[in-house]
């Protein structure tokens, strides 16, 4: 129970890694209530970089703790997988809740969001972007008893394609599936595209579904090498390659 305990932690705080990222271009200083910007000078910057990650890490993983301890025991589940897949939380149960006092000082004091308006917006964004992504796990699962399509094995990587990770790695359709019948129709690419895939880790994969529609992902970023120009997609990744897998710090 522990480990999947560990695991459900693991994917809310990828989820409040990811709004903090694209929140602000800042990283909160421990111990003081305020955010202090990166310096602009490349080599103080370079010099830096590992102190300001390893701030950047404590400072979500103290969020998430605040987020996790508040949270009712349907948003811990046990087991997530294709079993269970029915009573996992989804996102009218998400909206229902309200953002924890303490996550939500947080967010203000370290000027994460505009107004106390928006707290409840980013509350509800993390905690709706966690259920699918459980939700996405147990379809993981379900997936890895079949076999994969053709073709899609001689293309599997060791690593993701994004963070560089050794980790356990899924397949992203870089034309969403849901936008298939429309690409072809629109002529945005040909038939033989779209079944062409990036191996990603899970983590990794959601932030790819966070950064963008799937029209936009399907005409515009249809490749590692496009995702990978889009600032929030470069900020993901330099923040996921720091993580351990499957490891729960704090």
């Amino acid at each position: 129970m522990e480990q999947t305990q560990s695991s459900c932690f693991s994917v809310l705080k990828d989820n409040v890694a990811y709004k903090v990222i694209q929140a602000s271009n800042t990283i909160p200083s421990k111990g003081k209530n305020k955010i202090e910007p990166i310096s602009a000078d490349k080599d103080t910057a370079a010099s830096s970089q590992d102190d300001l990650a390893k701030e950047l890490d404590e400072f979500v993983l103290y969020l998430t703790q605040e987020l996790y301890d508040a949270l009712p025991d349907k948003f811990k589940p046990q087991v997530v997988d294709e079993s269970n897949e029915a009573q996992l939380p989804t996102k009218t149960d998400a909206e229902s809740l309200s953002a924890p006092p303490t996550f939500r000082d947080s967010l203000i004091t370290y000027s994460l969001v505009n107004n106390e308006d928006s707290v409840d917006d980013m509350f509800h964004s993390i905690l709706i972007a966690y259920t699918e992504e459980l939700s996405s796990l147990a379809e993981d699962a379900r997936r890895a008893n079949l076999p994969p399509a053709a073709g899609w094995k001689s293309t599997r990587t060791d690593l993701c394609e994004i963070c560089g990770r050794d980790v356990p790695l899924t397949y992203h359709h870089l034309i969403p599936r849901s936008t298939h019948d429309k690409v072809l129709k629109r002529k945005w690419h040909p038939p033989e595209m779209l079944n062409v895939v990036a191996w990603l880790c899970r983590p990794c994969h959601s932030a790819v579904h966070k950064s963008a529609p799937n029209e936009v992902l399907a005409q515009h970023y249809y490749s590692v090498e496009l995702l990978m120009q889009r600032e929030s997609m470069q900020r993901w990744a330099d923040y996921a390659s720091r993580q351990r897998w499957g490891v729960r710090r704090g």
